[in-house]
């Protein structure tokens, strides 16, 4: 219902779950209309612990797998247009979640 100040019960939608598991939730807060995103991190970091497991067995430097930046993250680093700008975004995102990156080498951290 609208009153004169805006709406008199906030509303909440539920719109779905991506197939990355990133999930969508739209509500009105007065007149503000908010789209809040959430993603569970858990499945993402077993994955992230299966490829630093991978990584100590394999010879240094050898096909490392680096990490896994999660959806909710990484729609937002690919839409930055130049490929030098969108690396470096990749490598601020491991430097500031370092849980999420499997290979310290990356980030110019040696194995201990």
């Amino acid at each position: 219902m609208r009153g004169t100040k805006g709406f008199s019960e906030n509303l909440r939608l539920h719109d779905g779950v991506s197939d990355s598991g990133v999930h969508t939730i739209l509500h009105w807060e007065g007149d503000d209309f908010i789209t809040q995103k959430y993603q569970d991190m858990e499945p993402v970091l077993k994955h992230v612990e299966g490829m630093r497991a991978r990584n100590a067995m394999r010879k240094r430097n050898e096909d490392m797998e680096v990490g896994h930046i999660p959806d909710l993250y990484l729609h937002q680093i690919n839409a930055i247009p130049d490929p030098q700008d969108r690396m470096n975004a990749k490598l601020q995102f491991f430097r500031d979640h370092p849980a999420f990156c499997a290979y310290p080498g990356f980030l110019g951290i040696t194995r201990q």
